[in-house]
């Protein structure tokens, strides 16, 4: 069962070690309405949301559950390492999304100099060393540019080279 397994495969909040568990049932002369059947029950996962007093008072007028102190505590900390992992996630997308940003908008800085070097009949290969940029870099701006001419729409050849 689950409960066996604390200590031995998993201790103290690391309930992500749990693993599942299979319980098989062999009842001698059972009733003549279940003979010859398989039967399978399940756990069903509800999730309570809120902090660890909502939680308290739904196990314990739902369920007729009194915590004792040790539970309550090992409720505090999966709370709190949920909350943990929650703002962890955030700030990661938060980061992520700044990253995703500022090469846009360098992408977009990239282009808008490389277009008038363009326009000014300037190869790549000089613009390229004008820049300080890889001339593959360069000239693939240069290779796309060409497609949104004479217009040269800095959003759509962005796009294209960010995709």
């Amino acid at each position: 069962m689950i409960s066996s397994q604390y200590g031995t495969i998993f201790t103290n909040s690391h309930y992500e070690k749990i693993q599942k568990v299979y319980s098989i049932w062999i009842c001698f002369n059972p009733p003549e309405k279940r003979k010859n059947s398989i039967n399978i029950y399940s756990v069903k996962e509800k999730s309570v949301v809120g902090k660890v007093k909502e939680k308290e008072k739904i196990l314990e007028n739902e369920y007729g559950i009194t915590m004792t102190y040790e539970e309550k505590e090992e409720v505090e900390k999966m709370c709190n390492l949920s909350e943990y992992v929650w703002e962890k996630g955030l700030q990661e997308g938060r980061e992520e999304g700044l990253r995703t940003g500022r090469n846009y908008g360098e992408l977009q800085n990239l282009v808008r100099m490389v277009l008038k070097k363009m326009r000014k009949d300037v190869s790549y290969e000089i613009t390229a060393e004008l820049f300080e940029e890889p001339v593959e870099k360069i000239r693939k701006i240069y290779e796309v540019a060409e497609k949104y001419a004479p217009e040269y729409d800095i959003e759509s050849i962005c796009r294209e080279l960010a995709a």
